[in-house]
């Protein structure tokens, strides 16, 4: 029947399919469909929209410069990558098209190693973390080219970073990278913004904003339209930052845990309960800095529940509230199951509701032995691959890394693939190091994973950086 329609409905048709489907049914089932499927805007609009749904960092790929097949390519990454977990046995290890090896040369001045790796979404930028400075590269978009060993930008810093203190985001335009550091001050803690455009001819991180409160357990989460949200369990206080005008507004949320938000809806994951707060009035734009803080506010919702771990979904934050995930836990409780959250739309008709509200999704039942690594942190954050919530964890003492896939929705289907990524004969991951003094709690192990692009980066070494790329890249 298609082949009778006229060209301009089936490339509106083309808009409503996976670009897998695209590729490999519509463009197999006659001679004008398969001229259809060669149209540049319809590789154009697919890879918008795989970058879209995936939350890709969209200025890493210059869409309106890149070939038909590096389209193609990238429209059908995340499908691809997601096929080749899916396919095979557990215990096999999947080998990757490509290693790549980058070691920074020395005359960048970094005399600390590094603490801490983040893939931008996307895979092609990759911030390396230090205890002086931060350093971002550009990895490319094709894995048969070499990285250059010099970091597009490096920004050094006077006092010593907390590694746990590093969450990044798109500013609210998208063109930009913004990103979060944490330093320990006298009875308190400093959070700084910085601010980096990877794409300029010269990039720069530059210094935006700071916040210090007088609290040594200040926590920092979710980045949204400009907006920081922090709290700390000690003070009993959540709050906004905004980073432009340097405004902070708080409010006392006795038992906090971790706090979400977006728009004008806070959630707030307590020991005990969720709580979700209706911010419409307090946010209102200003231009100067100003303090205030709202000891009567109340939850609009608040939901009993015993959690005594949150995790949030990312540490790259969407500006996509549809794309936000939070799992919760209970040890009072034998079973090792995850309890999942996703942020959806509120009922209409209310107007005490703000405009998002937390809903159950599911329970996730896990391993012992990815329970375990999602406990200790030996694991990145959750992230997003098509309709999949997935995540790179460490195994066998460190010398093995594995990916574990399940959906995100229904409710009714199960975890369904555990990969392993690497093994240690090839590649081994370096051990984190634990404190003395941190009652030997566990670091989060040096690496990190982009599911969309299906690529890897890990620590190998105090210097040395390890790239892994599990798709062929384009061919040209």
């Amino acid at each position: 029947m298609l082949d009778k329609v006229t060209l301009d409905v089936v490339i509106h048709i083309q808009a409503f399919l996976s670009p897998l489907d695209i590729l490999l049914s519509l463009r197999q089932t006659c001679k004008r469909l398969y001229h259809a499927t060669h149209i540049r805007t319809v590789w154009l609009e697919a890879a918008r929209r795989t970058c879209v749904q995936n939350f890709v960092f969209l200025p890493s790929f210059p869409i309106g410069r890149m070939s038909q097949s590096e389209l193609e390519h990238l429209a059908t990454s995340p499908e691809r990558y997601r096929a080749i977990l899916a396919r095979g046995a557990e215990e096999d290890c999947l080998e990757p098209y490509v290693r790549r090896t980058l070691v920074p040369r020395r005359v960048d001045h970094c005399t600390h190693k590094f603490l801490e790796l983040m893939l931008i979404p996307g895979g092609r930028y990759l911030f390396a973390l230090a205890k002086t400075a931060v350093y971002l590269w550009d990895l490319g978009t094709n894995a048969n080219k070499m990285i250059l060993p010099r970091p597009l930008a490096v920004k050094a810093f006077e006092e010593t970073v907390n590694d746990d203190v590093f969450c990044a985001g798109a500013t609210p335009i998208g063109s930009k990278v913004l990103f979060l550091l944490g330093y320990s001050v006298e009875n308190g803690v400093k959070h700084v913004a910085y601010e980096v455009d990877p794409c300029a001819t010269s990039p720069q991180i530059e210094e935006i904003g700071s916040l210090t409160r007088n609290h040594s357990d200040v926590r920092v989460g979710t980045i949204y339209d400009g907006r920081l949200a922090f709290w700390s369990d000690e003070g009993s206080e959540v709050g906004l930052w905004h980073l432009r005008s340097g405004t902070t507004i708080t409010w006392d949320v006795p038992k906090i845990q971790e706090m979400i938000f977006v728009e004008d809806s806070a959630t707030c994951c307590c020991d005990d309960r969720i709580d979700v707060f209706n911010l419409k009035k307090l946010l209102s734009p200003t231009s100067k800095p100003v303090t205030e803080h709202f000891p009567e506010l109340t939850p609009v919702l608040s939901h009993p529940r015993t959690i005594d771990v949150v995790q949030r979904m990312f540490r790259w934050y969407t500006q996509d509230p549809h794309l936000m995930f939070f799992d919760t836990l209970d040890l009072s409780t034998d079973k090792k199951t995850f309890s999942r959250f996703r942020l959806q739309p509120s009922p209409p008709g209310d107007a005490n509701l703000p405009s998002f509200v937390p809903v159950f999704i599911e329970s996730i039942d896990l391993t012992s032995e990815i329970w375990k690594a999602r406990l200790d942190r030996s694991c990145t954050n959750l992230k997003l691959l098509e309709e999949d919530v997935c995540f790179a964890w460490t195994k066998g003492e460190y010398e093995q890394l594995g990916v574990h896939m399940g959906r995100s929705s229904p409710a009714d289907r199960p975890s369904f693939a555990t990969r392993l990524l690497s093994d240690g004969e090839e590649t081994e991951v370096e051990e984190p190091q634990t404190d003395a003094n941190e009652d030997n709690v566990e670091d989060i192990p040096d690496f990190d994973f982009c599911p969309a692009s299906g690529r890897l980066a890990l620590l190998t070494d105090d210097f040395e950086i390890t790239i892994l790329d599990y798709l062929m890249p384009p061919t040209c």
